[in-house]
């Protein structure tokens, strides 16, 4: 019985001439057109699809849109044949992947893992979008090893790239945009800072025409566009062994220049009038001689003593100053306290009759031949000096004094 039934089955199959349905050969394309929108295909002109129910897994969907029409057409995919969403298309020509488009053109797609991909209107259409779609089992290869997506566009030999979007990388607009290649100079805008491991760190002009930036370089050339209105630049120059500087487009000159040889424990000094060149001065900072045009103590006294004998003079810690001492202490003692006295000091006093107005009296004229010059005749360490008076009447005694320790 059952030998009877298989042979009747191949009868049949012979005569008419039935084979199970063949699979789809890669690649193979299919066309169609979309006039009309749907949400689920559900309408007739809404949707393009691929591949055919006996077709196998793809890798990589190819689409061109055409023809004339308005719309939107959304990009989509399935695992299961049931649950459709949306896929990343990327354009062929580069740019950002997008999930569905306004307008034609060509767009690849990774698809490895859908057993189908479509074309759907997703909103109002007017005419006609001629949609075609080939399927490929070729992997599109896009991006690194993270499994990223983007597309590359042709570029300039040895140009860094950027990504140019959140998906895409190209060098339309590079990096190094004044035509620099990475082989001999790389501009940095981060805000990190970089590790030069070799050749010198340059920097660039700030932004926006008027700032100031830090050239560091290895040795002695000044950096290009180091003088410009509105911008101070410096850098540093081992050549000149120094810091060199140039503000607002004037000359260039050491800000601070180290002496190519010293001597330790010598002042360094400035040795240059239009720059900060500093040289071994020759002067010891314990001995030898010191030259200023001026020089000023950090304070100074102006203090008028007191109506009694002896007359007190109330200076602070002044080292210097002006004092008067009161017609009481004639033939007496005038203390003047300051805590710039030491067991060691020089104490100099002149008499001076020209601080009547810093003083605000009137200083004593008499002649000096009838004055018995002043002398310091006592000291207390960090409180004051003493010293004694001849004979004067009408009015105060005024003196200067410097204490030097």
């Amino acid at each position: 019985m059952r030998n009877w039934l298989a042979c009747l089955l191949l009868i049949l199959v012979c005569v008419l001439g039935w084979s199970p349905p063949a699979q789809a050969q890669y690649p193979f394309s299919v066309s169609g057109t979309i006039t009309t929108n749907s949400s689920d295909c559900s309408t007739a002109g809404s949707c393009v699809s691929i591949p055919g129910p006996w077709a196998p897994t793809f890798a990589t969907v190819g689409v061109d849109l055409s023809g004339t029409w308005t719309g939107t057409c959304s990009f989509e995919g399935t695992i299961d044949g049931a649950t459709w969403r949306a896929v990343a298309a990327n354009p062929v020509a580069g740019g950002s992947a997008v999930t569905t488009t306004t307008a034609g053109g060509g767009w690849q797609v990774q698809a490895a893992g859908l057993v189908a991909f479509r074309v759907r209107g997703s909103a109002t259409m007017t005419g006609t979008v001629i949609v075609k779609l080939q399927a490929s089992q070729s992997a599109l290869m896009i991006g690194g090893g993270g499994g990223g997506s983007g597309t590359v566009s042709s570029g300039t030999t040895g140009y860094i790239p950027q990504y140019t979007a959140a998906t895409t990388v190209g060098n339309s607009n590079p990096v190094l945009d004044n035509g620099i290649t990475a082989a001999n100079r790389l501009s940095y805008a981060g805000s990190q800072g970089i590790d030069a491991i070799a050749g010198p760190l340059i920097s660039g002009l700030p932004a926006g025409g008027v700032g100031s930036s830090i050239f560091l370089q290895q040795e002695g050339t000044v950096p290009g566009s180091l003088s410009a209105s509105g911008q101070d630049n410096c850098y540093a120059d081992s050549t000149q062994h120094g810091l060199l500087c140039n503000f607002n487009a004037g000359t260039t000159l050491p800000l601070v220049q180290g002496p190519a040889s010293s001597t330790s424990g010598h002042i360094a000094a400035f040795n240059v009038t239009n720059g900060g060149r500093l040289a071994d001065s020759g002067v010891s900072a314990a001995s030898g001689t010191l030259t200023a045009t001026l020089y000023a103590t950090a304070t100074k006294c102006a203090a008028a003593g007191s109506g009694a004998n002896p007359s007190l003079v109330a200076c602070s810690a002044a080292p210097a100053g002006f004092f008067s001492c009161a017609t009481n202490a004639s033939t007496g003692t005038c203390v003047v306290s300051t805590t710039a006295v030491t067991a060691n000091s020089v104490i100099q006093i002149q008499p001076d009759s020209t601080l009547g107005t810093a003083l605000s009296v009137t200083c004593n004229t008499t002649a000096d031949s009838g004055l018995t010059a002043p002398r310091v005749s006592a000291r207390s360490a960090n409180t004051s000096f003493t010293i004694t008076l001849g004979t004067f009447s009408t009015n105060p005694e005024c003196f200067s004094y410097i204490i030097i320790n």
